[in-house]
């Protein structure tokens, strides 16, 4: 699989954000330096996960075959990061996670429409500190296909037709992307109490 597009935008110098504060100091900025953490090599437990994917999650296998975990956008100030792609033996975890959130459903009818391939779904990341869940159908006429499992009010949206569409959606930090960072993740200055919110993209000199 080509993952040239997020080689690149890894091999990036020097990467930050220019934040604001989150309230309070509507005026103020500041710039958080920001970077990405690939995972150590895969375990027999992570290869064993990976064996039992075909089909629809080949795009998803062949990205960990090469990065075992992926963790983006991480604050280098505090443990804050805006995506985090699992590890293989986490996948497990992860959707007995998510399926907890489901069983919090109790009318009949919103059962009924929840997606039809959940059960065979592969939660393989999630929006760290949201509760948020990141899946992919592996089979039905959704497979391959990248979806959003937002808890708050237990909806699934479609991110991407498909994984590498996925990586490339979130390694290009435009203002759409920047906007869904916002929702969910505050960095921090390293020395006061504010709470910074991600407004533009910069890396290099």
């Amino acid at each position: 699989m080509n993952l040239k597009h997020l080689e690149d935008f890894l091999a990036r110098e020097n990467q930050r954000f220019v934040c604001y504060a989150a309230a309070d100091e509507p005026e103020a900025t500041c710039e958080v330096q920001i970077e990405h953490v690939v995972g150590a090599s895969l375990t027999g437990d992570d290869q064993q996960a990976l064996a039992a994917q075909t089909g629809a999650a080949t795009e998803l296998v062949g990205f960990y075959r090469e990065f075992p975990s992926l963790r983006l956008y991480c604050d280098t100030n505090s443990s804050s990061s805006a995506f985090y792609l699992a590890r293989p033996r986490k996948w497990e975890q992860l959707k007995q996670e998510l399926m907890s959130w489901i069983r919090m459903l109790h009318d009949e009818a919103t059962h009924g429409a929840l997606p039809d391939w959940l059960g065979d779904a592969v939660v393989f990341g999630e929006i760290p500190e949201a509760s948020n869940y990141l899946l992919m159908p592996s089979a039905g006429p959704d497979a391959g296909k990248v979806f959003l499992f937002d808890h708050s009010d237990l909806t699934f949206t479609e991110q991407a037709p498909g994984f590498v569409a996925y990586l490339e959606k979130i390694t290009t930090p435009d203002a759409g992307l920047l906007a869904e960072i916002r929702k969910h993740t505050q960095y921090s200055d390293g020395s006061t109490a504010t709470k910074w919110l991600a407004q533009a993209f910069a890396y290099g000199a």
